[in-house]
């Protein structure tokens, strides 16, 4: 067995597999830690935020240890990359742990999250564009089949859009529409143009969609996986969410506690993709960038 375990901006992510002759999913887990809490504001991982994942980090491990994982792989994001003390916090986890953290690179988080869509779902000799929106960052990776054609990663996520905007609680139409002016320009740099069969998301805004659309309590992730979210659901979600503060987002069904104050940032940011290639679905994919990490370490088998 494998263990992975895969540091967001938001959320820590513990998957363990099983690599024999197809990939089979032991544990597979998403925890809010909160990594790049207060980034924006300071440009560094806080020493608040850098002990509570450590100390789910050193919980993750443990458990791997006890299930008898052959590897334990620790991947770092977009968090790793920008924060002034990155490369402190990597040499301070491998200090206390005794295992090195992989820093990705937006091009790898593409490539990764790419290959997990196409394969769990599925999909072949189709031109899909693949979004995986994060905490800290949103990558876009189109491609045909198992090819990529062009990626791109830009520094926008649910969390970084928040703090920017400060859309914790009641939003006025006016904050909308500088969100979505922002966003505008920043899918701007995406310079890539060609038809598209389908878009793909990826990554715990549009599953936190779909789950509030289903009204899905618990979570069901093969629910989840390969429903559609359609633009006009997205905009009515969007409204309803910037009319209410940060305790009535906690109470909506479908929607965890943990999400409530980041959920909007999230819900603007894929309203925004979806107008800006004049699509009115997407396609959830629940199996994220840790599935193609695993997806990499089978295929090496």
């Amino acid at each position: 067995m494998n263990a992975i375990i895969e540091i967001g901006t938001n959320s820590l992510k513990f998957l363990v597999v099983k690599l024999g002759a197809e990939l089979e999913v032991v544990i597979d887990e998403t925890l809010i830690t909160r990594l790049g809490e207060g980034y924006v504001q300071a440009q560094l991982i806080s020493e608040h935020a850098f002990q509570r994942n450590l100390n789910e980090i050193e919980k993750c491990i443990s458990r791997a240890k006890k299930l008898g994982c052959a590897n334990i792989n620790i991947y770092g994001t977009m968090i790793f990359r920008r924060a002034n003390n990155g490369k402190e916090i990597v040499q301070r986890i491998k200090a206390e742990t005794g295992l090195s953290v992989e820093i990705l690179s937006g091009e790898e988080e593409a490539e990764y999250s790419y290959l997990a869509a196409i394969k769990t779902l599925g999909l072949s000799n189709k031109n899909i564009l693949v979004i995986d929106t994060g905490g800290g960052s949103t990558e876009f990776i189109f491609g045909s089949g198992e090819m990529i054609n062009y990626a791109k990663s830009i520094d926008v996520g649910a969390v970084t859009l928040t703090d920017k905007f400060n859309l914790v609680d009641q939003v006025e139409n006016s904050v909308l529409e500088q969100c979505h002016k922002y966003l505008a320009s920043e899918l701007n740099q995406i310079n890539y143009r060609n038809h598209l069969d389908m878009i793909i998301g990826i990554g715990g805004t549009v599953t936190t969609i779909s789950a509030i659309i289903q009204n899905l309590v618990p979570y069901e992730a093969n629910k989840v996986q390969g429903s559609i979210i359609n633009l006009e659901d997205v905009t009515k979600l969007q409204n309803s969410l910037a009319s209410k503060n940060l305790t009535e987002k906690q109470n909506i069904s479908g929607l965890s506690p943990k999400r409530a104050d980041i959920i909007l940032g999230g819900v603007i940011i894929i309203k925004s993709i979806l107008e800006h290639h004049g699509a009115n679905k997407m396609i959830v994919c629940d199996r994220g960038l840790r599935y193609g990490l695993a997806l990499k370490n089978w295929r090496k088998k």
